[in-house]
């Protein structure tokens, strides 16, 4: 504290405008909105199937959420196997599957994290798909 009483005026200005500007850069949200995107129509009582890719890099299977609006659509999610591995399941690769019960459109929102390198940080990512159902 000592030191902040022999910085001049503009100095300790500079001082607190340099601090703050670090905490807005360091605090920001970094949440990718991805834009909307419309899934193949599908027809009422018919049975669907769509396989969405959701992100290059690995998805983190913990912090992965699926909400499909309305609740009782007909429509659900899983996640697709891994290629090489048994029992294993791939979250980059989301199927989307059911019998549709109502018409108009069907949101699916998801909400993923990407693991990490050593040269960058893991991501934050928000999409919607909206299914259109015909009669």
């Amino acid at each position: 504290m000592a030191f902040l009483v022999k910085l001049n005026k503009m100095n300790k200005f500079l001082l607190v405008f340099f601090i703050s500007l670090f905490f807005i850069f360091s605090c920001g949200n970094d949440i990718k909105n991805l834009s909307d995107e419309y899934l193949l129509d599908a027809s009422k009582g018919n049975f669907y199937s769509n396989t969405i890719k959701l992100s290059l890099e690995k998805v983190v299977r913990t912090d992965f959420k699926v909400t499909i609006t309305p609740e009782k659509s007909g429509i659900y999610w899983i996640a697709n196997d891994e290629e090489f591995s048994s029992g294993i399941k791939d979250y980059n690769y989301i199927i989307i599957k059911g019998n549709p019960l109502v018409v108009g459109e069907i949101y699916i929102d998801f909400d993923w994290y990407t693991y990490g390198t050593n040269m960058r940080t893991g991501k934050h990512f928000k999409k919607r798909y909206i299914l259109k159902v015909e009669e």
